[in-house]
């Protein structure tokens, strides 16, 4: 079987169950314990009356006002009671995330400048930027 085709079975089962990626900017260096690798919630949520972790559904969405250095990709649950989406569905929060992957915003921001520099060269001029 192609893996290819192991992928997309992975990703419809993953979306059937209502799992997909969300995005927690932070400026710390979050390790792996011996719990597993994850963000505990510290905020306090007067909506939950419960600390929460906050994340994104998109790049676009990302909270970058803490002047982040990683973007952690965190596993979002869309279907959950242990997860709250906002009315835009933009954002998500839970008490903890599982983080998958951490990388730094710098060089994440850079390869997204790129990339969007070289489609507007090909979409008549359309200029894109980062939202800061």
């Amino acid at each position: 079987m192609p893996i290819s085709t192991i992928v997309d079975s992975v990703v419809e089962i993953n979306k059937r169950n209502g799992f997909t990626l969300g995005f927690h900017m932070s400026k710390f260096d979050i390790k792996p314990e011996h719990k597993g690798w994850v963000i505990a919630g510290y905020e306090l949520d007067d909506r939950d009356n419960l600390p929460m972790a906050y994340y994104s559904l998109d790049y676009t969405n990302a909270f970058r006002k803490r002047d982040p250095n990683f973007i952690y990709v965190v596993r979002a649950d869309t279907k959950s009671d242990t997860h709250k989406k906002d009315l835009t569905n933009n954002w998500g929060r839970a008490s903890s995330l599982s983080i998958i992957a951490k990388l730094d915003v710098a060089d994440i921001d850079k390869e997204v400048e790129q990339r969007l520099t070289e489609n507007t060269n090909e979409t008549d001029g359309e200029e894109y930027k980062i939202a800061a």
